[in-house]
């Protein structure tokens, strides 16, 4: 019996024999060209049906420490393997969050509705991004009734395309 790529239990080896064969070669490039060589890095492929590039979004994310996101309007599917910029931006992003409350810029309420997230991963995006998988680097999320924005953090230009992040900032 066969699996469509959607349907692919996280329980199964990354690459099994029931994903497509392009599934299967983005398996191989990614490997090669990201995993392998155990160094930061991004990976940008285009023209990947959503069909494809989410479930594998999906699947990496939650198999591996690297940062993949699925694009389904543009069809692009990046990955990159964070380097010591993108585990500084949530270092950075806590100091700043105490600086403000401790400064009087944000009160203790606010504070403690604003909590901050390390490469939260984002999904169920209304359409056109409905097939759309996103992890990032750093995030404030407002708790729910909070009256403050949420703030999504990419730290760009040194570990990921300046074209993926055009193409992430409309989500």
């Amino acid at each position: 019996m066969s699996s469509s790529p959607d349907q692919v239990p996280k329980d199964q080896p990354l690459c099994h024999e029931n994903l497509s064969v392009l599934a299967k070669s983005l398996c191989d490039r990614i490997r090669n060209d990201i995993l392998r060589n155990g160094r930061y890095g991004y990976l940008d492929l285009h023209s990947i049906p959503a069909g494809v590039g989410y479930p594998l979004a999906k699947r990496l994310c939650d198999s591996h420490a690297e940062i993949t996101t699925y694009n389904s309007l543009n069809c692009m599917f990046s990955l990159k393997s964070p380097g010591w910029v993108h585990k500084a931006a949530y270092s950075w992003l806590l100091n700043e969050h105490h600086k403000a409350r401790d400064n009087g810029f944000l009160t203790e309420s606010e504070n403690m509705e604003n909590p901050l997230f390390d490469r939260p991963t984002f999904d169920g995006f209304p359409a056109p991004y409905e097939k759309t998988y996103k992890r990032s680097d750093c995030c404030i999320r407002p708790s729910s009734g909070g009256t403050m924005p949420s703030i999504v953090m990419e730290t760009g230009g040194f570990g990921t395309s300046y074209e993926c992040l055009l193409s992430d900032k409309n989500l």
